[in-house]
């Protein structure tokens, strides 16, 4: 890269490099499909959500009651969430 713009490419020259023209090194392409990837992951965790959520929604006072003192057996340190530690500690007791 040239800091100096008398020497360096134009924005015009650099769009015909052949780097930019095939579309980059080879491993860029799983660089992207590793993002979209992430992409995809994380709309489906919302989605996923969602689905859990309306489903909670649907459940009576005893059980939500029930399923929160599960949770609060399994969330050991009380921070909210069950670690897979947590979880293989609650397998192992039972």
């Amino acid at each position: 890269l040239d800091k100096n713009p008398a020497t360096r490419i134009t924005a015009a020259q650099a769009l015909e490099h052949p780097w930019i023209v095939s579309g980059g090194p080879e491993h860029s392409t799983p660089l992207l499909q590793a993002v979209d990837s992430l992409k995809n992951f994380h709309t489906q965790h919302g989605l996923k959500k969602a689905v859990l959520q309306r489903m909670a929604s649907q459940l009576d006072d005893g059980t939500l009651r029930k399923l929160h003192r599960v949770f609060e057996q399994l969330d050991v340190d009380g921070d909210g969430h069950v670690t897979a530690a947590e979880l293989q500690t609650a397998l192992q007791r039972t």
